[in-house]
């Protein structure tokens, strides 16, 4: 019989366009600060090779939501249409910035396995 391995999510973190860092040590989805995303990590239970967890980055959009568990995502439909299909979640918003200052949180953030 296979073993079922587990993607459960056991943290996440937010790095903003103010060089802040608001992740699932520091409080809840909610308590997140609301506005300024640059870039979204996902920490799951499932490890990696190095024995890591495994990880899924998110970054340049408008929105990112959450249901406080489970429901992680990102996307640039308007606030309206998120609530519609999402009404359990809670939204951050998205920040645009340069390509170059993108670039330097998305290597942080891809660096970063520390949760």
């Amino acid at each position: 019989m296979k073993e079922e391995i587990s993607n459960k999510v056991i943290g996440w973190k937010l790095w903003y366009d103010d060089g802040n860092v608001f992740s699932s040590h520091d409080g809840q989805w909610k308590d997140a600060p609301q506005d300024g995303v640059l870039e979204m990590m996902v920490y799951y239970e499932k490890k990696d090779g190095m024995g890591r967890p495994t990880r899924l980055s998110l970054g340049g959009h408008d929105w990112y939501f959450s249901d406080g568990d489970q429901l992680f995502g990102c996307n640039t439909d308007s606030l309206k249409e998120n609530k519609r299909r999402y009404p359990q979640c809670i939204f951050k918003r998205g920040k645009w910035t340069t390509a170059e200052k993108m670039d330097r949180v998305h290597q942080k953030a891809m660096s970063d396995y520390d949760i």
